[in-house]
C-alpha cells in the first residue's frame, strides 16, 4: 500500500510540474463538476436509499427545508469561492491533473486548509435533505468527510510537503484542516 501512494504523489507531483492550457484547466474543471456534484452523488445517493429503506427515519419537514437551503447555498458559495481562488490566484484547477501553481494561503485557503471539501460536504447534505431524505444526505456528508480527508491527510499533504516544502509545513501549522475558523470568518465581515 505504501508502494502504491509513493507512485501516486510521484505522478501528481510530474503532473503539478506541467503548464496546462486554458482548455485543458476548464476540460479538469467540468470533469470534476460532472464527478464531484453530479456522479459521487448519485452512487452515495442510491448506495444510501437502499440502506434508508432498512432503516428509516422520518425528519421533521422545516428540518429537511433548511438544511436544503442552507446546504446547497452555503456549500456553493464555498465550493465556487475555492475553486475562484484556484483559478484567479493559483493560476490552477482542483483537478490533480492542472493543480495551482503556488500555494493559495488567501481566500478559503486562509480559514482552513480544505475549503472544497468543506462545501462539497455541505453540498451533499444540502442535495440530501433536497430530495427529501435527510438520512441520504447525511450519509453522503459522512462519507465525503470519511474519504476526503483521508485523501487529503495521507496523500494530498505529502504531495503539498514536497512541493512547497518549508511554506506549506509553515501553513500547514497555522491553518486548521477542514473546519474553517468561524471567527476570523466573522471577525472579517464587521
Amino acid at each position: 500500500m505504501h508502494r502504491l501512494r509513493e507512485r501516486y504523489i510521484k505522478l501528481l507531483l510530474k503532473l503539478a510540474s506541467s503548464k496546462r492550457s486554458a482548455f485543458f484547466k476548464a476540460v479538469a474543471l467540468a470533469t470534476d463538476g460532472l464527478v464531484y456534484l453530479v456522479a459521487v452523488p448519485w452512487i452515495l445517493f442510491r448506495l444510501a436509499a437502499m440502506a434508508d429503506r432498512w432503516i428509516p427515519l422520518c425528519w421533521p419537514s422545516l428540518l429537511e427545508s433548511t438544511l436544503s437551503i442552507l446546504g446547497l447555498f452555503v456549500g456553493f458559495f464555498w465550493i465556487g469561492w475555492s475553486v475562484w481562488t484556484q483559478l484567479a490566484l493559483g493560476k490552477g484547477t482542483p483537478n490533480f491533473s492542472a493543480p495551482p501553481r503556488r500555494l493559495i494561503v488567501e481566500g478559503p485557503f486562509r480559514l482552513c486548509r480544505n475549503p472544497l471539501q468543506f462545501g462539497v460536504m455541505l453540498y451533499y447534505l444540502g442535495l440530501g435533505a433536497l430530495v427529501r431524505n435527510t438520512t441520504v444526505g447525511l450519509t453522503a456528508f459522512l462519507a465525503a468527510l470519511i474519504a476526503g480527508s483521508l485523501y487529503h491527510r495521507y496523500v494530498e499533504e505529502e504531495e503539498l510537503k514536497r512541493r512547497f516544502g518549508a511554506e506549506y509545513e509553515t501553513y500547514r501549522k497555522r491553518t486548521p484542516f477542514l473546519i474553517p475558523r468561524w471567527r476570523q470568518v466573522v471577525g472579517k465581515a464587521h
